[in-house]
Formats: structure tokens, sequence, C-alpha cells
């Protein structure tokens, strides 16, 4: 039972949703059955799931008599019935945190039992709300379509119709749909600049022609997505990154944080591509981004702020030479990171501000602090110690060590494609300690070995050794 779909899904619920849902389970209106109750309770109960009070023959002996020779098969169905009962407490409180949908639907109940006082109060609430709202994304837009929709719907069973606006309630549809479109669009471009997928595009281009000739590029997150996908698609043409930029100053309030953080990522990764292809411009760029998102609090999920995020500040700082804002920015942000990774990640970066002030000595006792259990930042921090002790001219200890590495490397299975990135670094490390720099045959060879890795850990640093 342990690994039965039920116990998959107990496992993900939080201690308020336990709470909540003891009393679903206990409400004759969701949940009639008495064996259900009595086997939610007795898991509610339990402070861990293990095999051993997870025990079916356990659980039935509970539940039934013990002369009951079908026991077995009717906990199959108690279990059954509390699995679909969690799912029907999952999906209400999905519903109840959907206040657009519940808008939505309280005015069509209204319409449908022909309660008109009801429903003109109802939608005019619903109208305040639209028009106080701060949010202009394609979900305020759909939501609108929706709520003109129903009125039209209204209007139309009435005695006395009067004249519906249906040009806005066609424009409202358009609008909705060109956001999702423009911001769909975008994410394919990132995709396939990733992973080298050819996609179709449908009516895309009909839309941006259409958006145009229609000037909708006043509606800030038509322009925000339109410019965004213009700077992806061209990303030589550099007036719709800078205007992207300035737009997105001007109107982030306009949009939920979860959007808003994929906007500002969207857009670094674009300034990050541009480091990529010998831009270095673009790491002042990329800087000021990340102080924006951290300063109007895009880049926070939750309050928190993921540890790669922290990494990426901290490098894009440091090859600017921003020591005294990364220093600040290290110590005050440590705290915002999940505490799981707070250290590791802490002493890390700390690591590598220390040795951006060529003070290895400090970065080294930091570096042999990562916890192994982040397995990627301890990669991190164990080709930082290399680059550390080749540059203390250190190669007898950094031969040793680099044996020792390659050999973690290769029981790290579960890394995916780092395993391969991983290898090949430190078999150029082993290639850098031997070179023979009077030997200009070999130097150009190295040379070309490591341009011709298109993912390389310190590709650039490597480079800069020859």
């Amino acid at each position: 039972m342990l690994q039965s779909k039920l116990i998959r899904l107990l496992k993900t619920l939080s201690k308020e949703e336990w709470t909540a849902l003891n009393a679903f389970i206990h409400s004759p209106f969701h949940n009639k059955h008495l064996k259900v109750r009595k086997l939610f309770l007795y898991l509610y109960d339990l402070k861990t799931f293990n095999t051993n009070n997870l025990n079916e023959t356990h659980i039935c002996s509970i539940l039934f008599e013990k002369s009951n020779p079908n026991s077995k098969k009717q906990f199959n169905h108690v279990k059954s019935y509390l699995f679909k009962a969690v799912e029907a407490f999952l999906i209400y409180q999905e519903g109840q945190n959907d206040q657009k949908k519940i808008d939505k639907i309280t005015l069509q109940m209204y319409r449908k039992r022909g309660m008109e006082k009801m429903f003109r109060s109802t939608l005019q609430k619903i109208n305040k709300k639209q028009t106080q709202g701060s949010y202009r994304n394609s979900a305020f837009f759909e939501h609108q379509f929706k709520i003109e929709l129903e009125t039209y719907a209204w209007q139309e069973h009435q005695t006395k119709r009067g004249e519906m606006d249906l040009q806005a309630l066609s424009d409202t549809l358009d609008t909705a749909f060109i956001i999702e479109k423009l911001k769909h669009s975008c994410t394919l471009l990132s995709h396939q600049a990733v992973y080298k997928t050819a996609y179709e595009t449908g009516l895309l281009d009909a839309v941006l022609a259409y958006i145009v000739q229609n000037n909708l590029l006043k509606t800030p997150a038509i322009a925000i997505y339109y410019h965004s996908y213009h700077a992806l698609k061209n990303p030589e043409n550099l007036i719709h990154f800078q205007t992207l930029k300035s737009l997105i100053k001007k109107f982030a309030a306009l949009f939920p944080p979860e959007e808003l953080k994929s906007i500002y990522v969207l857009t670094i990764n674009f300034c990050i591509r541009q480091i990529n292809l010998g831009n270095p411009v673009f790491f002042k760029e990329s800087f000021d981004l990340y102080k924006e998102g951290l300063s109007n609090k895009a880049l926070l999920d939750n309050g928190r702020l993921s540890r790669w995020t922290y990494k990426n500040i901290v490098a894009s700082g440091l090859v600017l030479q921003e020591f005294e804002w990364i220093e600040y920015f290290i110590h005050h942000y440590k705290d915002y990171v999940t505490e799981i990774y707070q250290e590791s990640v802490y002493q890390y970066n700390l690591a590598q501000l220390h040795y951006y002030r060529k003070e290895h000595g400090k970065a080294m006792e930091l570096l042999l602090r990562v916890n192994e259990k982040d397995l990627l930042l301890l990669l991190s921090a164990k080709t930082l110690l290399c680059k550390i002790y080749y540059e203390l001219n250190e190669i007898k200890t950094l031969d040793s060590f680099l044996h020792s590495f390659e050999l973690y490397v290769r029981r790290q299975s579960a890394i995916g494609y780092h395993q391969k990135n991983y290898l090949h670094f430190t078999k150029c490390m082993k290639r850098l300690i031997k070179v023979n720099f009077h030997d200009k045959k070999a130097v150009n060879d190295f040379k070309e070995m490591i341009v011709a890795y298109k993912i390389l850990p310190e590709k650039k640093w490597l480079l800069l050794q020859l």
C-alpha cells in the first residue's frame, strides 16, 4: 500500500490541507461511507507512512470482521472511494482558489434561474473588480470576454433588449487570444533554441501583421510579448530588446507574480544568449534585470529565491566586478533560499566572491564545506577548486584531485547530460596540466579540442590558460 496512488497523493498534502480534508471526509454531503471515514482516520493519525503501519492485512482487521472472506476485495473498494474523495477535495480546493471561475459560475447560475436583480447586482460587483484590479494579462481579457458573453446571453432572453456591443465582445476575445498566442510563440522559440526542434507556428504570421495593422501595441501585454517574440526571433535587431526592457519596467504591475517572473526569465535568457554569442555588454543588461527583478520581487516564488537564480545573480555581478553589491546580496538574500540549500549555496557563492578577489585560501575553505546533498552545486564547487589549484600551481594536488573528481562524476549517472559535460572538463584539466606550452601544435590541438565541445564547464577560463 505504501506505493499506492492514494498514499502518494496524501504525501503531497500540507498540514493545513490535512486538517481541511478531515472536515471534508466527515461531511455527509461529500462522503457517506463510514468505512472510508474509518480508513481516513487511521491514516490521519499516522505521523509517517511505512511498510509496517500500511500493512493491508492489519488495516483490514481494523476495518472489517476477521471472519469476513471478502475483506480484501472490500478494502480495495474503500481505498478507491477514499482516493476519489481526496481527489474531489483537492479539485474543490482548486476551485475555491479561482475567484474568476466562481464569479462566472455565479453569474451563470443567476442567469439560468431568471433572477434579474441578483444577476445585475453580481454583474456590477464583477465589473467593479475587473476595473479596479491591477492585472491586464490574457487571463484578464479572457475573463472579461466570458462575463460579456454571459451578459449577452442574459440580454438575448429579455423582452426589452438593449443594444449589445458585439464588437467589443469580439475585440476582447481577440485580445485574449493574441496575448496567449504571442506568449506561447515565445515559449516555442525558447524551447527551439535549446532542443533544436522545429515547430509549426500556425496563425502567428497573420497575428503579427494584424497587430501592426490595427495598432494593438497600445495594449501593454500585447506589446511586451510582441517585442519578446521579435527579440528572440531576430536577436541581431536589439531595438526589440531595448523596447521590451522599458515596457517591463513601466508595466510590471499589470502582471501576476508568476507571469512577471516568466517575462523576466525570458528576457534574462535573451541576454545570456547574447553573451554566448560574444556580446559582453549584455552582462550589464542581465545584471540590471536581476536587480530590477529583486527590487520588485518578480524573481521570488512565494517569498523564496531559487538557488540557481541566486547563483546566476552572483555570477553576473562578479563578471562586472560589482564586489560590494554582490557581498551585500550574498548575505542579505541567503535566508530567501530554501532552508535545505541555504548553507551550501551561501558558502559556494561566498567562495566565488573570494576567488574573484584573489583570496584563494578563504575560497578553498568555504568550498570544502559545500553539502554533498546538493549534487550539481557540489560539482560546481569541485570545478572551482580545480581552477584554484591550477592558479596556485599546486599541480600534484590538482592531479590527485582530478582523479577522484573523475571517479566521483562517473558514479553520478542520475545527473544526465551534466555527467558528460563534467567528464569533458576533467579531461581538459588533465590535458592542461600536461600540455607543453612550447609546442605550438600541441597547444593549438588542445585549443581546438576545447572549442569543439558545445557545452563545457569553464570553457572560457580554459581557453584563457592557453
